[in-house]
C-alpha cells in the first residue's frame, strides 16, 4: 500500500498529531530570548551617562537576556497536553481504519479477478463444446445425415458464445485494471498483473455451532468493540474533547507567570566618550524579577459561552460513537443472516451444478446418437453453463461476506500495530 495516496495522507496526518503532541508537551518549559540593539538619538534626551535632559547626539548599545515560565493556569497546559495525546491515538487508529479500508476493497478486487477468471474458463469452455458442434455438423452435413440448418445453428451457438468469450475476457481485465489502480500501480503493469488463485480460508465453524443466530451476531459484535479502530477512533477523539471542556474552564482560574531579565548597554555621545567599552558593560548591568498574577473578572461571557460549545461537540461526538456501535451491531447482524444463507446458496449452486452436467452429458450422447435436436442440446448446454456461472458467483459472495465479517471482528486486518 506504500503507493496509495490516501495511506501516504494518513501517514503524514499522524506525523502532524506527533508534533501537535511534542508542542503541547513543550508549553512546560520556560521561554527564553536574547536581543542587542544599537540606537541613534538627536536632540533633547536625558544622558544615559550622567541622568541629566540635554542637547547631545547619543549612540546607545543594548544587550538584554530575558526568560518567563508560568507557574499555573488552571491546569489548561496539562490538559491540553493529554488532549494531544488522545489525538494522537485517534489519529493512529484513524490510519488503521484506512488501512482496514483499502485491505477490505484489495480483498473484494482480489475474489473480484477470481470470480471473472472462473467465467472466463466458463466461457472457454462453452467455446470449445460449440467449435466440436460445428465440426461435428459439418461432418453430418457432408454425409447428408442431417440438414444443413443445424449447421447453421450450430454456427450461430459458436458466435454467441465467442462473444460471451469476449464479454468474459473484457470483465477478466477490468477486474485486474481495477485493482491495479487501488493499489495505484502503473497503468502499463496491469496487463501482467494477476493474482494466485490460492485457496482462501473462510471457515465457519461459530456458524454451525449450536444456538441461535442472535446469540452469535451478539457475540461477534463484543468482538468487534474489542478490536474496531473506527470505534476506538471515534472514542479517543471523544475523550479529547472531554479534555477541551476542562481547557475552557481553565480561563476561569488566575494565571500566575514568573520572569527575568537581564540587561545592560554601553553608551557614547557628542559631549564625552563615557567609560571604556568593557567598564560600561560591567557597570549598567541590570536585572529584574517579575512575578505577575492575572485574574480574569469580566470578558463578556465569552469563556462560558466556550465552554457550553466545548459540551456540545462532545455530546456529538458521543452521539457518533454511539451511531457506530449500533451501525457496526447491525452490519454484523445482517451478515451473519447473509452468510447463512450464502452456504444454502453455495450448495444449492453446487447441487445444481452436478445435476446440470449429469443431464447435458445425456442429452450430448442423445444427439450424437441422432435421438434429440440441436435445440434440445444448446439448451441443456446454455443450463449447464448458468448453473456453473451461479455457483461461482455464490461462492464469490459467500467468500466476500466471511471477509468482512473478519474486518469487523478480527485482528486478520490492520490493529494496533
Amino acid at each position: 500500500m506504500k503507493y496509495n495516496l490516501t495511506v501516504q495522507r494518513a501517514n503524514l496526518d499522524l506525523e502532524l498529531a506527533e508534533q501537535d503532541k511534542n508542542i503541547a508537551k513543550n508549553q512546560f518549559l520556560p521561554t527564553t530570548s536574547a536581543g542587542i540593539s544599537q540606537n541613534y538619538q538627536l536632540g533633547f534626551t536625558q544622558n544615559p551617562l550622567t541622568g541629566q535632559i540635554t542637547d547631545l547626539n547619543t549612540t546607545q548599545s543594548v544587550a538584554n537576556l530575558s526568560a518567563s515560565l508560568n507557574l499555573f493556569n488552571g491546569l489548561a497546559d496539562y490538559r491540553n497536553m493529554e488532549r494531544n495525546e488522545l489525538l494522537l491515538l485517534s489519529q493512529k487508529y484513524s490510519r488503521l481504519n484506512i488501512l482496514n479500508d483499502i485491505a477490505v476493497s484489495i480483498t473484494r478486487g482480489y475474489l473480484d479477478i477470481l470470480l471473472r477468471k472462473k467465467q472466463l474458463d466458463i466461457a472457454k469452455e462453452q467455446v470449445a463444446i460449440s467449435e466440436a458442434l460445428v465440426a461435428q455438423a459439418e461432418q453430418q452435413t457432408t454425409q447428408g445425415t442431417q440438414p444443413i440448418s443445424n449447421l447453421y445453428d450450430a454456427q450461430a451457438t459458436l458466435s454467441n458464445d465467442k462473444l460471451d468469450e469476449v464479454r468474459a475476457i473484457n470483465a477478466y481485465n477490468l477486474a485486474r485494471l481495477s485493482l491495479v489502480q487501488l493499489l495505484q500501480l502503473p497503468y502499463n503493469t496491469y496487463t501482467a498483473f494477476d493474482v494466485k488463485p490460492e485457496r482462501v480460508d473462510v471457515g465457519t465453524e461459530w456458524l454451525l455451532r449450536r444456538g441461535n443466530d442472535s446469540d452469535k451476531a451478539e457475540e461477534k459484535y463484543l468482538e468487534a468493540l474489542q478490536v474496531s479502530p473506527s470505534l476506538k477512533m471515534q472514542e479517543y477523539t471523544m475523550q479529547s474533547l472531554e479534555k477541551v471542556i476542562d481547557i475552557r474552564w481553565a480561563r476561569f482560574y488566575p494565571s500566575l507567570d514568573i520572569s527575568y531579565q537581564f540587561r545592560t548597554f554601553y553608551a557614547t555621545n557628542n559631549l564625552t566618550d563615557g567609560d571604556p567599552f568593557g567598564d560600561q558593560l560591567s557597570n549598567n548591568i541590570s536585572n529584574t524579577f517579575s512575578l505577575r498574577l492575572s485574574i480574569p473578572i469580566f470578558d463578556r461571557f465569552q469563556d462560558i459561552a466556550e465552554v457550553q460549545k466545548a459540551k456540545v461537540n462532545y455530546e456529538a461526538s458521543r452521539n457518533t460513537y454511539e451511531q457506530n456501535k449500533n451501525s457496526i451491531r447491525q452490519t454484523i447482524e445482517q451478515l451473519i443472516t447473509d452468510i447463512r444463507a450464502s452456504v444454502k446458496s453455495r450448495e444449492a449452486a453446487s447441487r445444481n451444478v452436478l445435476a446440470q452436467e449429469k443431464l447435458f452429458e445425456i442429452t450430448q450422447n442423445r444427439y450424437n446418437e441422432g435421438l434429440s435436436t440441436v435445440i434440445e442440446f444448446n439448451t441443456s448446454k446454455a443450463r449447464l453453463e448458468q448453473a456453473k456461472s451461479n455457483m461461482a458467483i455464490s461462492d464469490f459472495d459467500y467468500r466476500f461476506k466471511v471477509k468482512l465479517l473478519d474486518y469487523y471482528t478480527s485482528d486478520t486486518y490492520f490493529r494496533d500495530k
